[in-house]
């Protein structure tokens, strides 16, 4: 099965070349498309070749801004049977949690194990996959999951299909949640493998979405705006929760079974009038409120 390997990456070049590409150049995967800013094209090739990667790195550049749209051009630019592996710059390791054990190894066969994840999609018409971002193996399943489940955007797979509802986002922080959600909206289902887990930095203030926000204080503020705007959409599919760890807001997905009322639930996103409405200014002043969250 073919796959096209692309990572999104901003600011992150000497990181990128010390996790994510010599993690994958090991792993044996023959390329990868690097989408990144035009202005940072010399950047990443100046420090790229100071490696002996064997795997091919085909460059991306675009002057569009924001991670959520940054996946929605990488969603727009291959045709139909496509299947992309959409991976972060700062992913230091693939973990699984083996049968009946409650400790993390290597995943060895990196190239096997997302070829199956896609041969699994396929066989259940499901468009996304992913794996568990936390990596204690005390909290992790040594099964596949199905429905509604949180697949993060640090490793993601998906099916490009142009003549299926086409999926948008519009939003940076929770841009990963957004899509999950309305893939389950659309497709009824998202896979996640629930013993497959990643060694990365959450919150990496170097770089991708914190330095493009403007760092961590902005990106704060943005997670109880956005956190806050899905919450009221899509009210049977997500609640708020308060991060102690990172004194941050973020969000859960309940356990929930497809419905067709969700559909009205993507409508309504799609067409809302969210600040009018005076959303934003409401849940985030309760949010600081109760969470005494540092803004």
């Amino acid at each position: 099965m073919k796959i096209t390997w692309v990572c999104p990456t901003y600011n992150r070049s000497k990181l990128l070349c010390e996790t994510t590409l010599p993690l994958l150049n090991k792993a044996g995967i023959e390329s990868i498309s690097l989408y990144l800013s035009t202005n940072e094209l010399e950047i990443y090739k100046k420090e790229i070749s100071k490696y002996n990667f064997d795997i091919q790195i085909i460059y991306v550049t675009t002057e569009i801004t924001g991670i959520g749209n940054i996946r929605n051009l990488i969603r727009d630019s291959y045709g139909d049977g496509t299947n992309i592996l959409m991976i972060d710059d700062d992913i230091k390791q693939i973990m699984f949690k083996p049968i009946h054990l409650d400790k993390l190894e290597v995943l060895d066969n990196i190239k096997e194990f997302v070829n199956n994840m896609f041969i699994r999609c396929e066989e259940q018409n499901i468009y996304m996959f992913g794996v568990q971002l936390h990596n204690n193996p005390y909290f992790m399943k040594s099964e596949f999951t199905t429905g509604l489940s949180y697949i993060n955007g640090s490793f993601t797979g998906i099916r490009i299909e142009h003549n299926k509802e086409k999926i948008r986002c519009d939003i940076n922080h929770f841009e990963d949640y957004l899509f999950s959600i309305l893939h389950f909206i659309r497709d009824k289902n998202v896979l996640k493998a629930s013993n497959v887990c990643l060694l990365t930095k959450c919150f990496n203030p170097l770089g991708g979405i914190c330095q493009q926000l403007g760092g961590f204080k902005e990106r704060k503020k943005e997670a109880t705006t956005n956190g806050s705007e899905l919450e009221y959409y899509f009210p049977d599919l997500v609640y708020l929760k308060h991060s102690k760890k990172y004194d941050i807001t973020n969000i859960k997905l309940k356990k929930s079974k497809w419905r067709d009322s969700y559909i009205d639930f993507w409508k309504n996103y799609t067409n809302r009038k969210f600040l009018e409405n005076n959303i934003e200014v409401d849940n985030l002043e309760k949010a600081v409120e109760n969470w005494n969250i540092t803004l």
